[in-house]
């Protein structure tokens, strides 16, 4: 889900600053951030990188207090970025993916942030020397966290619910420059801006998935989440297990199992491209007759993710096949399987409509007919659960009817009796 652009900032200048992913692999971000070891790929947002349109940057912050680490969708999850005070502990950079054009005298590529909308620091220089294209650029983030940026927000002593955003970082080629001067960023035109967005929070409301409806090749998932600040999308934690029947729910600490208590990367999540906090969603691309096991989350932009679902077993089946051979197109298309309701009717149909004329008329019109609308059905969670209690309600009638009448009868018999022993 990822925009990935080409941006060429060309302005009127001696110098040009172009942050572009020419040449390089097109999926691969623009900014990385590199902590204790580990490279975790930044969600970016690309804009036009202009003043009012920047880059916009996520980046996840870990603590301590309450280990946010686990609710993180990146495999080394431990190694998130912590804080003290306004400074990261050990090294962290944020690694840029740059093209730069260097033009007449100017060689030197400074990094700035934002104190107020006219006034930005400079905190690092570095020289070039000529062209650069894909040029690797590093950034230590205990430099851009100046008291401005408000890093000390984010500590890893305070709760795992604080995000800084909002905050520019502009770079550009220019020369004659001191570190730690400050300057109005409108007097330059030859830059790249960001936005930087920092973030800890973590979700611990509870994501419930009610059922999951089987389908060809595919299951769908009928949820309701929450709202989350900058979702990224709704994904899926799928386990496929053996042929054959499955067991429905089972189970799971809705309420407190999180990424990191199964173990799990941002690898082994299956996007669903959905940001709706509420309806059905198909979970594609599943083998016919596998008991596969479901669990829902939401994750946000900077890789935090709402704990999980509570998981839920269903086997995708061929059901235009599954149709045909039960041959109770309706029934076996709202309960999406073969069911007892379902077969009670299939004995109903052969042991009873079959003895009568209109009978098997009914039941010849219904097989011209009924395989048309198995598709809308099936295709429609809502529909099948209405089919459901039309076929519950129609069991009982026929099944418990003649009780019902009887009852009725003997009801109607005893008032007249009483009536009559009162005169």
């Amino acid at each position: 889900m990822a925009k990935v652009v080409f941006f060429i900032l060309y302005l009127f200048s001696t110098s040009v600053l172009a942050v572009s992913v020419a040449d390089r692999d097109p999926t691969a971000p623009i900014v990385s951030l590199n902590a204790s070891g580990s490279v975790f790929e930044l969600y970016v947002e690309p804009n036009t990188g202009v003043a009012d349109s920047p880059h916009q940057l996520f980046i996840p912050v870990g603590t301590t207090t309450t280990p946010n680490q686990d609710y993180s969708f990146f495999s080394n999850r431990a190694n998130l970025p912590t804080f003290t005070g306004k400074v990261p502990d050990g090294t962290v950079s944020l690694n840029f993916r740059l093209n730069i054009e260097v033009e007449g005298s100017n060689t030197e590529l400074y990094a700035a942030v934002e104190e107020s909308s006219t006034s930005f620091r400079i905190v690092a220089i570095q020289t070039f020397l000529a062209n650069s294209t894909d040029q690797a650029y590093s950034l230590d983030l205990e430099d851009v966290c100046t008291a401005a940026i408000g890093c000390g927000n984010l500590t890893k002593t305070n709760t795992p619910k604080q995000s800084v955003t909002g905050k520019r970082l502009f770079l550009f080629i220019g020369d004659d420059r001191a570190l730690n001067s400050t300057f109005d960023p409108s007097t330059e035109s030859n830059g790249a801006y960001y936005e930087l967005n920092f973030s800890s929070y973590i979700y611990d409301t509870e994501f419930q998935l009610f059922d999951l409806f089987k389908g060809d090749a595919q299951l769908t998932a009928d949820y309701r989440a929450f709202t989350m600040d900058k979702v990224r999308s709704l994904y899926a934690i799928v386990t496929k297990g053996s042929q054959g029947l499955c067991s429905g729910d089972v189970g799971g600490a809705v309420s407190t199992q999180k990424l990191g208590d199964v173990s799990l990367s941002f690898s082994n999540l299956v996007d669903l491209v959905s940001t709706q906090t509420i309806g059905q969603k198909k979970v594609p691309n599943l083998e016919n007759g596998f008991c596969y096991s479901v669990r829902l989350l939401f994750c946000d932009l900077y890789g935090f993710c709402s704990t999980l679902s509570k998981g839920i077993q269903n086997a995708p089946e061929d059901i235009q096949a599954l149709l045909e051979k039960q041959a109770c197109f309706f029934f076996t298309a709202g309960f999406g399987e073969q069911h007892p309701i379902v077969d009670y009717f299939q004995a109903w149909r052969d042991n009873t409509l079959r003895k009568f004329w209109l009978g098997r008329q009914f039941i010849q019109f219904y097989y011209r007919v009924a395989p048309q609308y198995t598709p809308f059905i099936l295709e429609r969670p809502w529909l099948q659960s209405l089919i459901r209690g039309v076929a519950y309600v129609l069991y009982g009638a026929i099944k418990w009817g003649w009780l019902v009448i009887f009852l009725g009868v003997l009801g109607i018999v005893q008032n007249r009796f009483k009536k009559r022993l009162s005169l």
